[in-house]
């Protein structure tokens, strides 16, 4: 018959490992006054020295809070932009014609390509003169 493994909490893992950190008593008598298997004890103090040398490592990495307000403000600008672009191309004229007036030959950042794809119009419609 098997015994059920007894669930420890975190207080409790962290009271025994410090204790056997301290070296005060042997592995021995903490195990005999917890209740918990000498194995066990080492392992949870060879957690919490790991966990501690992490921890001050890391002492001086603080979370730039004002980073991530940042971040925030650009997804809903980003948002926004996206919302009022399909509204525009829901509402553009879309007659060809018309279209090819909107493209702008001398745009610094827009290449016509770009332009012609945005405003969902063929590159060949635009180059294209009626007879």
């Amino acid at each position: 018959m098997r015994k059920e493994a007894k669930e420890y909490s975190s207080e409790e893992k962290s009271k025994v490992a410090l204790e056997a950190i301290k070296g005060d008593l042997t592995i021995a008598q903490i195990s005999s006054k917890y209740g918990v298997h000498a194995t066990q004890i080492n392992r949870w103090r060879k957690e919490a020295l790991e966990s501690m040398i992490s921890g001050f490592k890391s002492k001086s990495k603080i979370k730039d809070t004002s980073q991530d307000d940042l971040i925030k403000q650009l997804y809903e600008q980003i948002g926004q932009l996206t919302v009022e672009r399909d509204w525009l191309k829901k509402n553009l004229v879309s007659l060809a014609a018309d279209k090819r007036r909107l493209i702008d030959k001398g745009h610094k950042r827009l290449s016509i390509s770009r332009q012609c794809e945005l405003l969902e119009l063929n590159r060949s419609s635009y180059y294209f003169k009626p007879k």
